[in-house]
């Protein structure tokens, strides 16, 4: 079956969220994986930390598509590092000193 086989790539995850014709697609772990470019330890640990938005069918787990998209935007940093982290003060950036 389609849904059964691995991902192969990131292509194949978004042809198979759009064909769905679903309001809001339900991701598997293997599909984070393939768009995320995590491993699927990391994934699952997410998941169960409740870091990622998550819905439970039965024993199964499922991110929704819109919900990642809106989580992916809300922790998006600009210039990709948090203060401290390898990014710049933002002191020093208001007072023009860079």
């Amino acid at each position: 079956m389609r849904n059964q086989r691995v991902v192969e790539n990131e292509r194949d995850v978004s042809v198979r969220a759009a064909d769905t014709g679903a309001p809001d697609c339900l991701l598997r772990a293997a599909d984070l994986q393939v768009l995320l470019g995590l491993s699927r330890a990391k994934i699952y640990r997410l998941m169960q930390e409740n870091v990622l938005p998550t819905v439970r069918i039965g024993g199964s787990i499922r991110v929704p598509q819109r919900a990642l998209a809106q989580w992916i935007e809300q922790n998006t940093r600009i210039g990709g590092a948090r203060e401290g982290i390898g990014a710049l003060p933002t002191d020093s950036v208001r007072n023009g000193a860079l």
